[in-house]
């Protein structure tokens, strides 16, 4: 019996103590127990395409995040551009600090003969053709929410050259898209109007309007939209020998009224009388070196000097008449070691971010950077590789249901 315990004994010294009993789970965590305030503050801070993913854990968050307030707030913390790759029949949208692609889309078609992209809110339209040689490509819109496109009908407009331009009247919530071209770069321009139906992206017949004041130029870097009027800068062909145009002079389509300004707005450069500086190469060429953009939700004219490769960027403000106005001096930026002062490679300023840099977009060296007016520096933001053009994205993701983030063809 003696030996019988002494195994025993033995058996329990080799198993050691009783095990301690195992730690009960930990309760699972409630997001809803989290401070509204302090939620807000969290999702704030991610990144447009993860946040659409994240915002699916539960319907809390997903009714949060799809709060305007919250969309526009993000939407300023977290800027994003809509960029066109046309290799890849690609247009992607692209977060400015990271260069992540936060949405792709496909759309088959995207034409070699065209480089405008023309973005209000959601929407964006652009020229596509049924074969890459096509003379005669359609404008489209795609909800970039969604990814839905839809392709607006032809028009009696016969031309080659042509450029559209999607604008939005805040007055009645339409969106229009304004059609200027002609069949070449000598001939009269022609111009029509469609306004986009609600509700299923469809649109009605276009409408022909008067031809435009002076001819104007189709690049997209000079057109700009405020508000709705949609802004050109005159075309190289509006200025010949005795010719009162002045070579900054800019053209305003109504988009209400659906009508050109008869007059033309000058330029800073001509009503400064700095234009006779700048016309070492002649007056055509001097219009290669102005743009004209959006910024801060005003009208800007932007002049490079080649001599300095800088830039001055002037502001507009309007009077009554919307052919008179002021011009401010605003920037005054020098690139000379960012970039060569290339012809149709200069720099383009995009938009001004909430804490006053201007975000600027480097086509040559294939990359954004940002201008802080107070120190004069330059700051890297992100490399855009074969993008043409770009656009400032002022919807949001966030609007976007579940289908549309994994509509076929989109990421």
């Amino acid at each position: 019996m003696g030996s019988a315990l002494g195994r025993d004994e033995r058996a329990a010294t080799v198993a050691g103590p009783d095990p301690a009993p195992a730690p009960a789970p930990a309760p699972a965590s409630n997001v809803d127990e989290l401070p509204v305030d302090v939620l807000y503050e969290i999702l704030l801070r991610i990144p447009a395409k993860a946040l659409c993913r994240l915002r699916l854990v539960c319907r809390s968050w997903r009714s949060l995040t799809s709060d305007p307030c919250f969309a526009g707030a993000h939407s300023s913390r977290h800027p994003l551009i809509a960029g066109l790759r046309r290799h890849d029949d690609e247009i992607h949208v692209v977060d400015v600090y990271s260069g992540g692609v936060a949405k792709t889309i496909r759309c088959l078609g995207l034409t070699w003969l065209d480089v405008n992209l023309s973005v209000q809110g959601d929407l964006v339209c652009f020229l596509a053709a049924p074969c890459k040689y096509d003379l005669q490509p359609q404008a489209r819109i795609l909800d970039l929410t969604t990814g839905a496109t839809t392709v607006l009908p032809d028009g009696d407009m016969d031309t080659h050259l042509s450029a559209c331009v999607l604008g939005h009247v805040p007055s009645t919530g339409e969106h229009k898209v304004l059609r200027v071209g002609s069949l070449y770069a000598t001939n009269p321009q022609s111009c029509d109007v469609v306004t986009l139906a609600a509700g299923d992206g469809g649109a009605q017949q276009w409408r022909a309007t008067p031809h435009p004041p002076i001819s104007v130029s189709l690049d997209f870097r000079q057109i700009a939209v405020v508000g709705a009027v949609v802004y050109f800068l005159l075309d190289g062909f509006s200025i010949h020998d005795g010719s009162d145009v002045k070579p900054d002079s800019v053209a305003s389509f109504d988009l209400v009224a659906e009508e050109w300004t008869p007059t033309t707005i000058r330029g800073p450069l001509s009503t400064h009388h700095l234009v006779d500086a700048f016309l070492v190469h002649g007056r055509r060429w001097l219009l290669n070196y102005i743009q004209l953009a959006k910024l801060n939700g005003c009208l800007a004219m932007i002049h490079h000097d080649d001599q300095y490769c800088s830039m001055d960027l002037w502001f507009l403000q309007l009077q009554v008449k919307m052919s008179k106005g002021s011009w401010t001096k605003r920037y005054s930026i020098q690139y000379a070691s960012l970039s060569k002062c290339l012809l149709f490679n200069l720099p383009y300023p995009l938009v001004v971010l909430d804490d006053g840099r201007i975000l600027v977009w480097f086509r040559r060296a294939r990359g954004l950077r940002s201008y802080d007016k107070i120190t004069g520096t330059w700051e890297d933001l992100a490399v855009l590789e074969d993008y043409l053009p770009v656009s400032v994205y002022e919807g949001s993701l966030l609007r976007s249901g579940v289908q549309g983030l994994s509509s076929p063809g989109n990421t």
